[in-house]
C-alpha cells in the first residue's frame, strides 16, 4: 500500500510525523510546503514541495489543486492521510477522484471543526478528532485519543 501524507508545515506536520508507528511500515510520500521544520521532522523521507503560503491564497489553492491532480495521478496512493490545513483540501479531493481512501485527523490545537475539516469531510472515509466533545460536531467524526497523549 502507498500512503500520501499531506500537511502544512508547523503543528500539522508535527502531528502527522508523530504518527510514525502508523505510517512507517508503508511505502509513502509526503507533501508539504518548504519550511525549516521539514528536514528535521522528515529526514530521509520522500518529500514533494507544494506552493505556499496556503492560507487564504486563491492563487496557491489553484496551483496546489493542479499539483494534487498530477501527484495523485502519478503516485496512485491507496490512502491520502492528512492533519490539515489548507494544503490538504485539494489533495483529499484529488485522492478521492482517483480512488484513494481519505483519512483526515483534526489538529489537536483545534477544539472544534476547522474549515479544512468541513471541506474534506464529504470525501473522507475516516475523520478523527482529538477531543471527545468534538465528535458531535461532525457526522463522521470518531475519537480515538490524541496523537501526543496516547501510548505508543
Amino acid at each position: 500500500m502507498t500512503l500520501l501524507l499531506v500537511a502544512d508545515p508547523g503543528g500539522h506536520l508535527f502531528e502527522l510525523a508523530g504518527l510514525r508507528a502508523v505510517w512507517s511500515r508503508f511505502s509513502r510520500a509526503w507533501v508539504t510546503v518548504r519550511a525549516s521544520d521539514v528536514e528535521t521532522l522528515l529526514p530521509d523521507e520522500r518529500v514533494i514541495f507544494a506552493h505556499g503560503h496556503t492560507r487564504r491564497s486563491l492563487t496557491n489553492l489553484v496551483r496546489n489543486s493542479l499539483l494534487a491532480v498530477r501527484i495523485v495521478r502519478r503516485l496512485r496512493p491507496a490512502v491520502v492521510m492528512t492533519t490539515g490545513a489548507a494544503l490538504s483540501v485539494p489533495f483529499a479531493w484529488a485522492g478521492r477522484l482517483f480512488g484513494a481512501r481519505v483519512v483526515y485527523i483534526e489538529c489537536s490545537g483545534r477544539v472544534g471543526i476547522s474549515m479544512s475539516c468541513r471541506l474534506i469531510a464529504p470525501v473522507a472515509d475516516r475523520l478523527y478528532v482529538q477531543w471527545p466533545e468534538v465528535v458531535s460536531q461532525a457526522p463522521k467524526a470518531r475519537y480515538a485519543g490524541t496523537i501526543f497523549l496516547s501510548r505508543r
